[in-house]
Parts: structure tokens; C-alpha cells; sequence
């Protein structure tokens, strides 16, 4: 869920600690997270 990555990242967990959390591996946290920063990238660019 990109939110819960979101929010984790925000309290400074690292992408290896959230991939353990989510079961998934790292490289699928960079690339959520990567999503997460062009959405809100295109959110600040309509405002």
C-alpha cells in the first residue's frame, strides 16, 4: 500500500526495513516509492 510506504518512509525507515514489513523485496519499495514521488510531484504542478 503506497500510503503505509509513504508514511514509513516519512518516519524514517529504511526500504530494506519496510520491503521486510511488506514481504516483498527492496527494489519493490524503490520502485512504489518512485511512483508515490511523481504523483506527488504532478499533485504540486496542478496547484
Amino acid at each position: 500500500d503506497q500510503r503505509g510506504i509513504a508514511l514509513q518512509k516519512l518516519q524514517n525507515y529504511t526500504n530494506e526495513e519496510i520491503a521486510a514489513e511488506s514481504d516483498c523485496v527492496p527494489r519493490t519499495i524503490e520502485r512504489k516509492l518512485q511512483l508515490i514521488r511523481k504523483a506527488w510531484s504532478e499533485l504540486i504542478e496542478t496547484d
